[in-house]
C-alpha cells in the first residue's frame, strides 16, 4: 500500500498535479491488506483517496497530506480502536470520519458515533450504500465553514496524526452528536400496513437531528428518549433484527418506522404484521402467500407488531425463516422488527415468547421508557398535538394555561403517548379555545397522579396501585408531613421490595442507577428511621 503514499509524496513536491486541490479522503485497510472500499465513489465525489494498510502507513500519509475524509475499520488486528478516532478528532481542522462496522459491533458503533463519528457502514454493504455514504460524507465536508475546511499547516499541531501501534476499548469522553427535535406525537399503526420512504433522500445515510422525524410522528425532548433514538440510528444502519420494548402507547410502531426509515432499506416497503389477530390458520397465507408479508417486505422491513401475541407453533416457523436468510443480503428476505409491551426478561421467562425466536430477534434491543420518565416529554406532546389538532379541526387554541401545563406534567399517563393524544383531542373537539384551562382537563389529571408516576406502572407490567392516586388519598396521604428524605427513602424501599428485592430492577423503575439506590440504602443502614 505504500505506492499510493509514495505518489502523494511525489505529487505535493511537484505541486503541479490539479489533483492536490482536491481534498484527500484517506482509506484505512484492516491488517491483512484487505481492498474493502473501492477507489471509484471517492474519485467521482470529487475527492482524493489514498489508500494506507496499518497504522504506519496512516501517520505518514497524514504527514503528507493531510485528510479531508477519513474511513476507517472499527477494528484492527481482532481489537476495537479508539486511539485513531480520538486522535483524527483533536486535529483541525477535524475531518469528516466513517467507521466500518460488522454486525455484532453495534455497541462499538453507537460509541464511536457518540465520539463523533460522521457515520457508520455495517459489512456486508452494498455499491450504492457505499456511494450514498461517501456522497453524504462530501456534502457535510462542504457545508463547514471555509476556515473549517482549509486551515493552514501552521494552525494544526505541529506533530503529524499519533497513532500508536496498540488498540482499546473505545473510551468514554462528552463529545456527543447533534440531538434530535422535536416534532408531532405519534399515531397509531394499522393492523396490517405497508409504508415507502416518500423523501428523495429516504436512503441516504442519517444521523439524529438530521434524520425528518415529523413524518414519523415523534417527540424527542427528554434525555431518557434521546438515547434510545440514538441507538436506534446506530442499529438502523446494520441488517441485524431489532427487538423494540415499551408499555402500550409508548411509540413502538412508531419507533420501527425510524428504524426502517434511516436503514439502507429505506427504499423499500416497511410492511407490519398484527400479531395479535394472526391464527395458525391464516399464518401461510398472510406471511407466505403470494402476495404474503415476507414477499411484499423481500427488500424492507418485516415488523412484528406484539411478537409475543403470536401462537407458539408460529413463532418456531418464523425462528427458522430467520436463520434461514442470509444477513447484509437485500431481497433474500426482510428484515426484522419485533415489539412487545413486555420486559425482555419477563417475555422470555414467562413462555410468551419462545426461546429460539427470542433470541433470533433480540439482537438490537431498544427498550422505550414511559412517559412518565420523559421529564417534559408530556408537556412538549400536548402542545404540539394542540397546534396540529386546533388548526384541523378549525379551533382557535393557542396554548395552555401554566396550571394545566403542570397538571399534564405531574400525570403519569398510564396510557403513555396514546393517552395523551386522546385527551388532547377531545379537548379540541369539544371546546372552542383559546386556551386549554385545568377545568377543560379530564378529572383524574386535575386530581394529579404525582405518586403514581412511580409506584403505578412498572415495566415489567405490576401494578401497585389499582387505580389513580390522588394527592391526599391512598398510599400519598400517608406522606404528608414527612421530610423529603424520608418520602424518597419510603419510596426507595416500597419499589425494591415491589421489584422482589431487586436493587437493578428498581433502578430501572426509578429511572436511577444502581449504585445511587445501593449508596443510599448504605447510609440508611448507618442511621436507623428512628435516629434523632
Amino acid at each position: 500500500m505504500t505506492r499510493e503514499i509514495g505518489k502523494s509524496r511525489e505529487a505535493a513536491r511537484a505541486g503541479g498535479d490539479a489533483t492536490q486541490a482536491l481534498p484527500v479522503a484517506l482509506l484505512i485497510d484492516d491488517d491483512q491488506g484487505d481492498l474493502i472500499l473501492p477507489d471509484e465513489p471517492f474519485t467521482l465525489a470529487g475527492c482524493r483517496p489514498v489508500r494506507c494498510a496499518g497504522l504506519t502507513e496512516v501517520q505518514d500519509a497524514c504527514a503528507v497530506s493531510w485528510p479531508a475524509l477519513v474511513f476507517m475499520p472499527l477494528s484492527l488486528g481482532g481489537k476495537l480502536v479508539s486511539t485513531q478516532l480520538i486522535e483524527c478528532l483533536s486535529q483541525e481542522p477535524a475531518p469528516v470520519i466513517v467507521v466500518v462496522a460488522s454486525n455484532d459491533q453495534i455497541n462499538a458503533a453507537a460509541e464511536a458515533m457518540r465520539l463523533g463519528a460522521y457515520d457508520c457502514l455495517f459489512k456486508p454493504f452494498s455499491q450504492s450504500r457505499l456511494t450514498r455514504t461517501v456522497e453524504a460524507a462530501v456534502n457535510k465536508l462542504r457545508q463547514a465553514p471555509p476556515s473549517d475546511r482549509r486551515a493552514p499547516r501552521a494552525a494544526r499541531p505541529a506533530r503529524p496524526l499519533g497513532l500508536p501501534d496498540r488498540t482499546e476499548v473505545l473510551p468514554q469522553t462528552e463529545a456527543r452528536p447533534p440531538e434530535p427535535q422535536a416534532s408531532a406525537p405519534q399515531s397509531s399503526a394499522p393492523q396490517s400496513s405497508e409504508s415507502t420512504a416518500g423523501d428523495p433522500q429516504a436512503g441516504a445515510p442519517r444521523r439524529v437531528g438530521a434524520l425528518n422525524l415529523s413524518r414519523s410522528g415523534f417527540v424527542a425532548s427528554s434525555a431518557a428518549i434521546k438515547k434510545v433514538l440514538e441507538r436506534a440510528m446506530i442499529v438502523a444502519r446494520s441488517d441485524a433484527a431489532v427487538f423494540i420494548s415499551g408499555e402500550i402507547g409508548t411509540g413502538k410502531s412508531t419507533f420501527a418506522k425510524i428504524v426502517h426509515d434511516a436503514s439502507p432499506r429505506a427504499d423499500g416497503p416497511m410492511v407490519t404484521l398484527s400479531c395479535a389477530t394472526l391464527t395458525v390458520r391464516e399464518f401461510e397465507a398472510q406471511v407466505f402467500g403470494r402476495d404474503g408479508a415476507f414477499a411484499r417486505a423481500a427488500e424492507g422491513t418485516l415488523y412484528l407488531d406484539e411478537i409475543a401475541d403470536l401462537p407458539a407453533e408460529v413463532q418456531s416457523r418464523f425462528a427458522h425463516i430467520i436463520e434461514s436468510i442470509p444477513p447484509g443480503r437485500t431481497g433474500a428476505g426482510p428484515r426484522f422488527i419485533g415489539s412487545t409491551v413486555h420486559t425482555p426478561s419477563a417475555a422470555l421467562q414467562g413462555g410468551l415468547i419462545r426461546p429460539e425466536l427470542f433470541y433470533r430477534l433480540h439482537v438490537a434491543p431498544l427498550a422505550l421508557p414511559p412517559l412518565r420518565q420523559r421529564d417534559g416529554d408530556a408537556a412538549l406532546a400536548a402542545q404540539v398535538r394542540l397546534a396540529a389538532l386546533s388548526e384541523a379541526e378549525g379551533r382557535s387554541f393557542t396554548g395552555f394555561s401554566d396550571n394545566a401545563l403542570a397538571m399534564i406534567s405531574d400525570y403519569a399517563w398510564p396510557g403513555n403517548l396514546r393517552e395523551l393524544v386522546n385527551v388532547i383531542q377531545t379537548i379540541v373537539l369539544m371546546n372552542q379555545g383559546p386556551l386549554v384551562t385545568p377545568e377543560l382537563l379530564p378529572p383524574e389529571i386535575r386530581a394529579g397522579q404525582r405518586y403514581g408516576r412511580i409506584m403505578s406502572h412498572h415495566p415489567n407490567g405490576a401494578h401497585l396501585a389499582t387505580g389513580p392516586t390522588t394527592a391526599l388519598n391512598g398510599q400519598a396521604e400517608a406522606l404528608v408531613g414527612k421530610t423529603l428524605a424520608e418520602i424518597e427513602r419510603t419510596v426507595i424501599e416500597a419499589t425494591i421490595q415491589a421489584e422482589d428485592g431487586s436493587v437493578p430492577r428498581a433502578a430501572r423503575v426509578l429511572d436511577v442507577a444502581p449504585s445511587t439506590l445501593y449508596r443510599k440504602r448504605e447510609a440508611w443502614a448507618k442511621t436507623p428511621r428512628d435516629a434523632p
